[in-house]
């Protein structure tokens, strides 16, 4: 039995599933009274924090199912268990556009909930890094082999089709889907190369906080100049990143996950 649970087959099965449940749980929680009751009588992160948490215990169970580790062994499966200092600083420096941009040409929007921007700015990007590429990808790359683009896909196409919603024409939901899944895909790679969950979580939660304190828009869609901005931040990501594993044969993150394919 226990063999059967380390095969890469078994691997596959657990994580792919458990990405698509989790990707769901929302509609799964509704189906109980009592949580709607929650959404009814509690501000809406309330409800929406439950969501999250009960995506961390997924994910924290398949790991634990698979790898019979502890809370140790989760973290390092993860890769939250690297900080990164340089990465997170570079990942930080490289949302000033962003900043800088919005900061001129917006006021910050005086509406300002600290609740809701601590959990939609930290806590729900956390968790989505946690669910994603902490676990889903990460465990299809480095535990069941796959090729990098391969891993990256199944999360990317989950992420994608679940922020479509957001859009209010079919123009809006082909736009948010491409910027969604190129972005997923990007960030995986940062995981990848930098071996630490803490760079593209840093990246993530920057960028929604930047977008939210100006409200610059309900959804991933702001116009042309919010759009560049973006776009200047992630280019600036792919740059420096490159830049700063040049000439490496072989970084960190390459070596983990060929010494992990053989953990398996």
């Amino acid at each position: 039995m226990q063999l059967f649970k380390s095969t890469r087959t078994m691997t596959v099965i657990v994580v792919l599933g458990v990405a698509v449940l989790a990707n769901y749980i929302h509609d799964v929680l509704t189906r109980f009274s009592a949580y709607n009751r929650l959404h009814q009588t509690q501000p809406w992160y309330c409800a929406e924090a439950l969501d999250k948490v009960v995506i961390m215990l997924l994910c924290s169970g398949a790991l634990w199912f698979l790898h019979r580790g502890g809370i140790g062994n989760i973290l390092r499966e993860m890769r939250l268990d690297n900080v990164s200092s340089r990465g997170v600083i570079i990942m930080s420096v490289c949302t000033l556009p962003m900043l800088i941009g919005f900061a001129l040409t917006r006021r910050l929007d005086p509406n300002l909930n600290l609740a809701e921007i601590a959990f939609r700015d930290f806590f729900s990007p956390m968790v989505e890094e946690i669910h994603v590429r902490g676990f889903a990808f990460l465990q299809l790359y480095r535990r069941a082999r796959w090729p990098f683009w391969l891993a990256a896909m199944p999360q990317a196409l989950l992420a994608a089709f679940s922020h479509i919603e957001q859009g209010d024409t079919f123009r809006d939901r082909c736009e948010i889907f491409f910027l969604i899944f190129s972005g997923a895909l990007i960030f995986s790679w940062l995981l990848k190369k930098w071996d630490s969950l803490w760079v593209p979580f840093v990246l993530h939660a920057l960028m929604n906080l930047w977008w939210d304190l100006f409200s610059v828009s309900r959804n991933i869609l702001g116009g042309w100049f919010p759009f560049t901005l973006q776009q200047l931040t992630m280019i600036l990501v792919l740059g420096v990143t490159l830049y700063h594993f040049a000439g490496r044969n072989g970084s960190r993150s390459d070596q983990t996950a060929t010494l992990g394919s053989g953990l398996i």
